[in-house]
């Protein structure tokens, strides 16, 4: 504290005008000469208490009354007061200086004058905040004989620290400002601890912290930054972000800074390109938030920037692999199409031959009843072809989405006797038990692809079991109602039940020779386009149980018998169809149904020998040479002879999307390898939509 080397007079220095409230009569204003002599006998009082003079108590009235000490205490006696001046006077020595900040007269009456200031007192100690106060002396001045005497002193000083046996509340204010001045070393302590915590976080971080400018501009980059990129703070900072961004991530990035601003809110989950000083990239993904200065409120944006670059190789492995696993799948399927259509032109061929000799045999001669038994082993093994193309052709159906069901009620102990009666022959001839349990329940969904499903595990269950038997039942279970197929086969280990679901997956040693590898599939994807579950139980060495969910239905009307079929009408049908085995046996086969058949190998050949002659029916394999399709050729007799001329085609082929693509143009496709029923069928149809 700055203590003046000469004993200054106090002066009058302005500040702000101080109020007090005073009664009418104290209206008056102090006269000039009075105001002199008042303010001369103020300044001396207040240069005596300033150098600590003892003779302060000379110009008091012998009726003196005044507050001492803390300015709580009225003193009456004026020798008491004088006493505890001393005191004050004791514990600062030194010469006090005085800084009037206000000053005020007024008369209260012809001889009482009121005068009031306000000063700070600076003690002479080195307290920065110790060494300064602020006090308010009011003194009464009386007039007695001739003399102006003080008969009031009232000085009040922010005394509530004052402690017994002082004056002045330095000890208080010591201990005081002891104790801020602790409390101030703790806190600046822990705040450099906490900020060399945090500096040792910000320089040790894998991550990149970093401070924006509302206009993208860095003010702070953390040293990770130069770690991570290669580039030194100084070329970077004062620099837009977007400097340093892939050129394809920058509106995302400004996108992303633009909602923080706007919101004031955190927000994560950018994900952009940040190129390095070499010229090559990394992936980061930023966090942000907007921040304010607490002084000016510039608000700027604070954000930390994580490395995810090996996320993004992964990802972009895991797209390719994707990628090539579908285009395998594809190729697979590709293939299995080829295939079945090479394996179903020989086949139906066969076919056909057989169901047109087998037609020429009569009982009545013992060599042509042996010859119509190996003709029926042909008709097994064809068969058995037939099935394993036809489950190859059902996968590729599920899998091209061209099946669409068609729900409808049903009886399902009427379901369940069909598939008894269905398989009694096979079980018999294993010397199995087929076991049916009525429930007199109805069901509702497709009922030609549950067919398709119970048939597969049925067919399932007597392969692969040996001794015991078959039970179909029809039960509810935790609230639904489920068809189960129970077998005492050899059963299922507990790590194999999610594989048999899988395309071609066959358990056990000889399974290739029991069917396709596609029963169980075909079984799960029909399923799973019904929206039905299937649960499977299973024990080794003591059986299985298959259950596929059956929504339940209502009551349906008893069919009515149909009249038998009327015998086919003999048509004239326009045949396509490039592999010669193939033609010659289809034409064989309808021709011995009555039929006038108009073959050729292609469109062209086919309008040439039908000239004017309308056909009935036009049949067109659909893959054909030189690039044709059945398309092709149904559409260029409908050229001819009207839209409305009755078509299908044939075809070998599974490929899924060519099958959803037939399923597109509305015509109706015949697969093969063909039999003879069901072509007739299909030809019966036709004639019929002709004629209506």
């Amino acid at each position: 504290m700055h203590v003046p080397s000469h004993p200054d007079k106090p002066t009058l220095q302005p500040s702000a005008p101080i109020l007090f409230v005073i009664s009418p009569m104290m209206a008056n204003r102090i006269r000039p000469e009075r105001q002199q002599l008042i303010r001369a006998l103020f300044d001396e009082h207040i240069e005596m208490y300033a150098s600590r003079d003892e003779r302060l108590t000379a110009h008091f009235s012998e009726n003196f009354s005044g507050y001492a000490g803390g300015g709580t205490v009225l003193v009456k006696d004026r020798a008491e007061w004088a006493r505890i001046t001393r005191q004050d006077f004791s514990q600062v020595t030194g010469r006090i200086r005085i800084e009037m900040l206000d000053f005020s007269m007024q008369d209260i009456s012809a001889d009482v004058v009121i005068a009031t200031a306000f000063f700070h007192i600076h003690l002479p100690v080195p307290d920065l905040i110790l060494s300064r106060e602020t006090a308010r002396l009011v003194l009464v001045f009386r007039l007695e004989g001739e003399d102006w005497k003080i008969v009031h002193n009232g000085i009040s000083i922010p005394y509530h620290l004052v402690q017994e046996g002082e004056i002045y509340p330095l000890r208080g204010l010591q201990e005081r400002n002891s104790e801020l001045a602790t409390l101030v070393e703790e806190r600046t302590l822990a705040l450099q601890k906490s900020e060399a915590r945090f500096r040792s976080f910000v320089e040790n971080a894998n991550d990149v912290l970093f401070a924006l400018s509302t206009a993208g501009t860095f003010s702070y980059l953390s040293p990770q930054w130069k770690a991570s990129f290669g580039y030194e703070g100084s070329e970077c900072l004062n620099q837009n972000f977007a400097a340093f961004v892939h050129p394809d991530d920058v509106p995302g990035c400004w996108a992303f800074l633009q909602q923080v601003v706007a919101t004031g809110k955190k927000h994560s989950g950018v994900e952009f390109r940040v190129r390095c000083k070499n010229g090559t990239y990394l992936w980061y993904k930023a966090n942000a938030a907007l921040i304010k200065d607490p002084v000016n409120g510039e608000p700027t944006i604070i954000g930390i920037g994580r490395d995810i670059t090996e996320r993004k190789q992964a990802e972009t492995e895991l797209l390719a692999a994707k990628a090539c696993a579908e285009q395998a799948n594809h190729a697979k399927s590709r293939f299995l199409a080829a295939a079945s259509h090479d394996l179903r032109q020989p086949l139906t061929a066969l076919a056909l031959f057989v169901g047109v000799l087998k037609q020429k045999f009569t009982l009545d001669c013992s060599a042509q009843v042996a010859c119509a038994a190996l003709v029926s082993r042909i008709e097994v093994c064809i068969d058995s072809l037939s099935e394993l193309l036809t489950d190859l052709l059902d996968v590729s159906k599920l899998d091209a989405g061209v099946v669409t069901p068609k729900p409808s009620d049903f009886s399902v102990d009427e379901l369940l006797d069909t598939f008894i009666a269905l398989q009694a022959g096979e079980a018999e001839r294993k010397g199995l038990r087929l076991r049916v349990r009525h429930s007199g329940a109805f069901g509702r969904t497709d009922p030609q692809l549950l067919h398709r499903i119970l048939g597969n595990l049925m067919a399932n269950a007597i392969n692969h079991t040996e001794q015991g038997g078959v039970l179909l039942a029809c039960r509810r279970h935790q609230g639904k109602q489920w068809i189960e197929v129970w077998d005492t086969g050899p059963g299922i280990a507990p790590d194999q039940t999610s594989l048999i679901f899988e395309e071609f997956r066959q358990l056990g040693d000889g399974s290739r020779n029991r069917g396709s590898g596609l029963g169980l599939a075909i079984v799960a994807k029909a399923a799973a386009l019904l929206g039905l579950q299937i649960r499977l139980q299973s024990r080794p060495g003591r059986g299985s149980m298959f259950a596929i969910e059956v929504p339940p239905g209502r009551a349906s009307r008893p069919s009515t018998a149909t009249a038998p079929l009327a015998a086919p009408r003999a048509l004239r049908i326009a045949m396509v169809e490039d592999n010669p085995l193939v033609l010659q046996a289809l034409s064989l086969a309808l021709e011995r149904e009555g039929h006038q058949v108009m073959s050729a190998t292609s469109g062209r050949q086919l309008l040439e020998k039908l000239g004017d002659l309308r056909p009935d029916l036009v049949i067109s394999d659909y893959r054909l040479a030189q690039h044709e399709t059945g398309f092709d050729v149904i559409q260029g007799v409908r050229d001819l002879f009207g839209n409305t001329l009755p078509a299908f085609l044939i075809t070998g082929d599974t490929d899924p999307a060519l099958v959803r693509s037939m399923a597109d143009r509305g015509i109706a496709v015949l697969y093969k390898p063909l039999q003879m029923d069901i072509l007739q069928t299909f030809i019966r149809d036709a004639a019929e939509r002709r004629r209506a």
